[in-house]
C-alpha cells in the first residue's frame, strides 16, 4: 500500500478540479479519495496526514468526518489533521467551527480565492505532523532574483547560509545525545556505571521548537524513557538512602497535610510496616488513583511504579478528561500536576473541591518539576493534602499511600 500525506476526499472529482491541480503541483504524496471506505482505509494507515474534506456543504464534511472516524474507532486512526473545504458563505460557520476546535482549518473555495492559502495551510499543518516537505531552493533563488538590490541579495544569501550552519549543527548536537542514550543504556545493562552528562541532554532536548523533527524526537523520547526505566532501581538504591537521613529530621516539624514533598521521610521498610498494618484493617477492594498529568515521560516513570502494586490506575492528559473521570467515578486519591495544556492544576484543584461531587473528599496530591511556595500555599489553601516532587520514587510512594491511609498491596 503507497502512503500519502495528504488526502483529499470529494464526491465529485470534476468539482474539485482546481483544488486538486493546486495540491499535486506544490506536494507530493497526494491521494483523491471519492468512496467512505476509501477515507476510511487512510485513517487506519498509520501515516500521518491531512485530511481535506470537499462536499456539497460545511456540515455534510463534519458528517463525513465524524462518521468515518466513528466507524475506524479513535484508537486504530493514524496521526492527522482535518481540513474542511468549504464556500464562502459559510466562512464564519466554518471560523467558529476551528475556534472550538472542530476542525483544524478551512480552506475557501468556490470559487478558489486564493491558491496560495492551500499551499500555506498544508504546508504548517504538515510540519506540525512532523512530515518533511521539499526544502525551497532558497539560495538558488536569490541569486536569481534580479529585481533584489545586490547589497539585499548578499545580506540575506550570507544569513541564509548562517541559517544551514545552525541547522546542521544542531543535528549534529541531535545526534550526540541519541549516542550517548544508548551508551549508557549499555552501561546499565552491564551493571557499569554510566556516563551520561544529564544537563547537556536536557538542554539540548529543552531547546527543539521545531515540529519537522519530531519523528526524530519522539525516536529519542522511546530510548530516553528505556534508559530512566532502568535508572530507577539505580536511583533509589543510590541515591535515596542519602536523602531519606536529612528528609526524616524535617518531617518531625512539619504538618503531615500541609507538607510539600516531605511524604516520603520514612524508610522502605519502615513505610512497608505501616502498609501491612494498614492492610489488616482494610478489605481487598481495588484503589483507583487518577494520574493528571501530559509529560509522557513522568507518565512512564509514574506507571512504572504503581502498577506494581494492585491499583486501578486512570490516567489523563488534560483538564478536560480529567474533570470528566472526576465526575463519573469515585477514585481514593488523585495525582494532579500543576501545569496542563488546557488549564491550570490549582483550577482543576478548586473546581474538585468545590463542587459537592464524587470526589470531593478524595485526598489530591499536586505534582510538579520545582517547588514553588507560592503556589504550594495556594494549593494548600484550595484542599490539596500534599504537594510533591517529580519525578516519584518507591519510598514516596509508600509514605503517600500511608499518610493517607491507603492499602497498598504488591502483585504476585
Amino acid at each position: 500500500m503507497q502512503h500519502h500525506n495528504i488526502i483529499l476526499y470529494t464526491a465529485d472529482r470534476s468539482d474539485s478540479e482546481l483544488l486538486i491541480k493546486v495540491l499535486i503541483d506544490h506536494f507530493d504524496k497526494v491521494l483523491v479519495v471519492t468512496a467512505l471506505s476509501e477515507l476510511e482505509n487512510q485513517l487506519r494507515d498509520e501515516t500521518p496526514k491531512i485530511i481535506l474534506i470537499d462536499t456539497t456543504t460545511f456540515q455534510r464534511s463534519l458528517m463525513i468526518y465524524y462518521s468515518s472516524l466513528k466507524s475506524v474507532l479513535v484508537k486504530q486512526t493514524c496521526e492527522h489533521f482535518i481540513v474542511s473545504v468549504v464556500s464562502a458563505r459559510e466562512e464564519n460557520e466554518a471560523y467558529e467551527a476551528y475556534d472550538n476546535d472542530i476542525i483544524d482549518d478551512y480552506i475557501i473555495t468556490n470559487p478558489l480565492y486564493e491558491k496560495q492559502r492551500v499551499i500555506v495551510v498544508c504546508s504548517n499543518l504538515l510540519a506540525k505532523l512532523g512530515v518533511g516537505l521539499k526544502k525551497s531552493a532558497a539560495l538558488e533563488y536569490i541569486y536569481q532574483k534580479e529585481s533584489y538590490a545586490k547589497e539585499i541579495r548578499e545580506t540575506v544569501l550570507h544569513g541564509l547560509e548562517l541559517k544551514e550552519k545552525l541547522r546542521l549543527s544542531f543535528e549534529e548536537s541531535i545526534t550526540d545525545v541519541e549516542n550517548s542514550i544508548n551508551k549508557a543504556t549499555e552501561q546499565i545493562k552491564l551493571h557499569h556505571n554510566v556516563d551520561l552528562n544529564l544537563d547537556v541532554v536536557k538542554n539540548i532536548l529543552a531547546s527543539i521548537r521545531s515540529d519537522e523533527i519530531r519523528p526524530r524526537l519522539v525516536e529519542l523520547q522511546n530510548k530516553a524513557l528505556d534508559l530512566l526505566s532502568g535508572l530507577i532501581r539505580a536511583v533509589e538504591n543510590n541515591a535515596q538512602n542519602s536523602n531519606d537521613v536529612s528528609q526524616t529530621e524535617e518531617s518531625s516539624a512539619v504538618n503531615p497535610p500541609t507538607s510539600f514533598n516531605k511524604l516520603y521521610n520514612a524508610s522502605s521498610e519502615n513505610a512497608e510496616k505501616e502498609i501491612e498494618k494498614i492492610q489488616e484493617n482494610k478489605n481487598s477492594t481495588i484503589i483507583k488513583v487518577l494520574l493528571v498529568e501530559d509529560d509522557p515521560i513522568s507518565i512512564h516513570l509514574t506507571n512504572t511504579l504503581l502498577h506494581k502494586y494492585k491499583l486501578e490506575v486512570k490516567t489523563a492528559s488534560t483538564g478536560r478528561t480529567a474533570l470528566l473521570s472526576l465526575n463519573n467515578i469515585r477514585f481514593d486519591i488523585v495525582l494532579l500536576d500543576v501545569s496542563l495544556p488546557d488549564t491550570n492544576g490549582l483550577y482543576l484543584l478548586g473546581q474538585m473541591k468545590q463542587t459537592n461531587g464524587k470526589n470531593v473528599d478524595t485526598p489530591l496530591i499536586m505534582l510538579t518539576g520545582n517547588k514553588n511556595k507560592q503556589i504550594v500555599k495556594k494549593a494548600i489553601e484550595l484542599g490539596a493534602k500534599g504537594y510533591l516532587i517529580k519525578p516519584l520514587t518507591q519510598n514516596v510512594i509508600f509514605k503517600l499511600f500511608k499518610d493517607n491511609n491507603i492499602p497498598l498491596i504488591e502483585k504476585k
